[in-house]
């Protein structure tokens, strides 16, 4: 689930606009994004515990969402690159389809 949030963030982080495409296709981009964060935000069978786990971030802006955002990660545990995998089968699950996995940032789904 931790795995989950530092996506969020690292994602949250990210330009959304790409300097080379047009205003057009920008705003195509965007939406995409936006629409994997949505999916990715919303924990589908877990709503409300990804609700509580954000509670005090909500309403907040600028240095003081920094500090929130920084509070809430700041004892996350660290994963070896094979426990990632591993921990990625439980938390990008496509949940019409646990079989499944939806890669964060992609619309792709693959096998587990």
């Amino acid at each position: 689930m931790i795995i989950r949030k530092i996506a969020i963030l690292i994602f949250l982080s990210c330009i959304l606009f790409v300097p080379s495409k047009s205003f057009a296709e920008n705003l195509g981009t965007t939406h995409e994004r936006l629409k994997l964060f949505e999916y990715s935000f919303y924990n589908y069978d877990k709503k409300e515990i990804t609700e509580s786990y954000y509670r005090n971030a909500f309403g907040k802006t600028g240095v003081m969402l920094k500090k929130e955002l920084h509070n809430i990660i700041n004892n996350h545990k660290k994963l070896s690159y094979n426990a990632l995998w591993e921990a990625l089968r439980d938390t990008d699950e496509d949940p019409n389809n646990r079989n499944n996995v939806i890669l964060f940032g992609s619309v792709a789904k693959f096998l587990k």
